[in-house]
This record gives structure tokens, sequence and C-alpha cells, in this order.
């Protein structure tokens, strides 16, 4: 009977000292085995260096006269706007592949450059361009008024001016209209609406400057 209780001891103590040691080297196991996770994401920076745009090619005046010149340039693949400058100063900030220059003096050399950006960066300069205005001038349309004025209308009238075969008129500084004569009705407009107005004069050799600016509201229908 004692035997049997010796060996009943026995064999529970090897059970337990053997949980014991597989409990241990588990232990072990997992404190020393364990590896760093990797992310799962995977974020790619912009381009902090992207190439530089070609500058504008083949700039050139397609159109000069004593206060007015235009000049044209080539598309440059990938650019977003385009920055004019007259004499080395700062200009003006286009879209489109020309740009009308105003409000300059006769017989006047001025020189013209363009440079591209492509959202990142700027271009090189053009060439530049040097052009001299012609010697005939035109005077500025005078008195620019509202004479009628509606919802969606506005009748417009200036003086005339002398040796002007025509006018251009702005509106929000967006070309509406070259009328041969100096009065002129712009239309479908929105009711309780302001806009502004200027016009320049015009005939075969030259451009004058703008006129004074009027800034005009359209009738609110809902006032009757």
């Amino acid at each position: 009977m004692t035997i049997k209780k010796n060996l009943f001891k026995s064999f529970f103590l090897f059970l337990s000292l053997t949980i014991m040691f597989l409990l241990a080297v588990f232990t072990v196991n997992t404190t020393y085995t364990a590896q760093a996770v990797t992310p799962i994401y995977n974020f790619n920076p912009p381009n902090s260096n992207p190439s530089r745009p070609n500058p504008p090619q083949n700039l050139r005046a397609t159109l000069i006269n004593s206060n007015l010149v235009t000049i044209r340039w080539n598309a440059v693949p990938g650019a977003k706007y385009y920055e004019v400058y007259v004499n080395n100063k700062y200009n003006k900030t286009t879209t489109s592949l020309f740009y009308n220059v105003t409000g300059l003096l006769p017989s006047t050399k001025y020189d013209f450059k363009v440079r591209s950006y492509n959202g990142y960066t700027y271009s090189a300069f053009t060439n530049t361009l040097t052009v001299t205005t012609s010697t005939s001038s035109l005077g500025t349309p005078q008195n620019l008024r509202a004479t009628s004025i509606t919802g969606n209308s506005i009748a417009l009238s200036w003086d005339p001016v002398p040796g002007a075969t025509g006018y251009m008129l702005y509106k929000n500084n967006q070309l509406v209209n070259q009328p041969l004569l100096p009065k002129y009705t712009v239309t479908k407009l929105s009711p309780n609406t302001t806009y502004t107005f200027k016009v320049i004069s015009m005939n075969s050799t030259a451009y004058s400057g703008y006129s004074n600016t009027i800034t005009i509201t359209t009738v609110n229908y809902m006032l009757y």
C-alpha cells in the first residue's frame, strides 16, 4: 500500500514538473520570436523635384498700334498658365496663348517676354521681343453712361471720338461687342446684378486707352 502511494506521488510530481517545463518553453518562444508588424499602407509622397517646363516658343507681335500690342506664343505641354512681362516687370497672368498689352504710349519701344508655369515651377523666359508702337493715336472715349436700365439689359452711350471707325465695349473686363457707333445695348443680363463697363476707340491703325469704368446694377424684378 505504501509503495502504491509513493508511486502515485512520484507520478504526480513528474507530471507537475513536465507541465511547468512546457509552460516555460512556450513562454520563452513567445517572448523572443515575436516579429515587427509590417504596415499595410503604402505612402508615396508627391514629386518634390518635378521637371522644369519648357519656355514658350515663337513669341511674336501680331498687332501693333499706338496704344496696344498683341503678342502670341506657342503652347507649352503641361503648362497651367503663362506670365507676361513688359520692360522686365510683371504685367499679367493668363491661360491664353495671346495677350493684349494696352495703355502704351505712341512711338515708344517696349520689351516683352513670357514664361510658363506647370503647377510646380516656372520655365525660363522666352527671348525678349522688342516692339515700337505706331505714331498715330486716338482719343479716349469720354462720358460713358447708362441711358436705360432694366432687369436684363443696359443701354450705354459715350461721346464720339474723332477719327474712330469703331469701338470695343467691355463688360466685367471681357469684350462683349465692337459697335460702330458710340452706343450699345447689352442684353441677356441677370436681375439685381452689378456689372462694370468700359470702352476704347479704334481705327485701322490705332487703339485708344480705356474710358472711365462705370458700375451699374440691373433692376430687381422682385420689387415689382
